[in-house]
């Protein structure tokens, strides 16, 4: 699942993610990215902290609720990032490349999510 306020970014993001394989959801609302976690079962999820801050800033934390190890992926702007829930979680800092971005989303599904900034 990617949560990402910015549609050029969301693009690059949704692509990365699919060009090796993977099945991306994507959207700009965190509430709807909720409702999602309710139905569907996430992997991983990838999320603007600015996205996340401005329109729901405990989606993490009810998403968590719902799927208690869900892995998470924060897009940083180099700030934000450091409030960020550190478990679990990694942090990949603006400007990223697409390799660094499919890197990080690889290690959170193998299980070694830690807080990494790029």
């Amino acid at each position: 699942m990617v949560v990402e306020g910015n549609a050029a970014v969301q693009e690059l993001v949704e692509y990365a993610l699919r060009e090796p394989g993977h099945h991306v959801l994507v959207t700009r609302n965190p509430r709807e990215a909720l409702e999602l976690g309710r139905r569907v079962r996430f992997d991983v999820l990838v999320a603007s902290v600015e996205t996340l801050e401005r329109e729901g800033p405990s989606l993490v934390r009810e998403l968590r609720r719902i799927q208690p190890s869900l892995p998470v992926v924060y897009l940083a702007n180099g700030s934000g990032a450091d409030d960020t829930d550190s478990a679990n979680a990694s942090a990949l800092q603006r400007p990223f490349t697409l390799a660094e971005l499919q890197e990080v989303v690889g290690a959170s599904l193998d299980g070694g999510a830690e807080t990494n900034c790029y």
